[in-house]
């Protein structure tokens, strides 16, 4: 838990680094700035130990909002900081059949993973408005939930879920020139995750089947730019 706490203390600063920059230059009127909000798309892999499980899992959807500045660096080229909120996870189908095989009900259920991330990109635009985006990122694990009766994880492996993973992020998007001042735009982005939520610490015996568990998640939005 103190590792975690650690973790958290390293993370947050930086957080609150990127929204002051933010808001500090949109107050300046130096910098491009944006909103959106859209659709994230999720599931997890999970890894064990000398043997290949199909968990038979689904992509679970969930909603991503955030803000960002741009920095214009030369002709169509600028650096993007970016706040961002999204849910991740899973969900996974369930059904009750009679003695004849005959499914008589099939139940949902979902694991949500609550994130905020803290995208660093460079972007490149084209003359068409058309522009690609990738660069570094961190999250920040703001919890695990789920509606699975009993739960989906056991509390102790919760316990060990990491609560800052790094990764890549890259994106593509189109501008659309519809308001006197700024644009309109529609946004893919898509996460990969360096770092894994849970990964087995060294004191748990390797005879323990789950070795990790990774975030998979791609996103789509729709935005302002000012």
């Amino acid at each position: 838990m103190s590792t975690k706490i650690h973790q958290v203390s390293i993370l947050i600063p930086l957080i609150l680094l990127t929204l002051l920059l933010i808001v500090t230059e949109v107050a300046h009127a130096q910098l491009d700035f944006g909103a959106k909000a859209g659709v994230a798309l999720a599931d997890q892999k999970f890894e064990y130990e000398g043997i290949e499980l199909d968990l038979d899992i689904e992509l679970r959807t969930g909603i991503g909002v955030g803000i960002f500045v741009e920095q214009p660096l030369a002709p169509h080229l600028g650096l993007r900081l970016e706040a961002l909120y999204i849910q991740k996870g899973y969900q996974k189908d369930f059904s009750l059949t009679n003695e004849f095989g005959t499914i008589l009900r099939t139940d949902t259920y979902h694991v949500r993973v609550d994130i905020l991330s803290m995208n660093y990109m460079v972007s490149a635009a084209l003359a068409s408005g058309t522009y690609a985006l990738a660069g570094p990122r961190l999250d920040l694990n703001l919890g695990v939930s789920d509606d699975f009766p009993g739960g989906a994880f056991p509390q102790a492996l919760k316990d060990e879920f990491k609560s800052i993973i790094a990764g890549l992020t890259f994106g593509l998007g189109q501008d659309f020139k519809f308001l006197q001042r700024g644009n309109l735009f529609i946004e893919a982005q898509y996460y990969l995750d360096l770092g894994k939520l849970y990964k087995r610490p060294p004191e748990i015996s390797e005879e323990a089947s789950l070795k990790s568990i990774k975030n998979r998640s791609f996103a789509l939005f729709a935005g302002i730019r000012l």
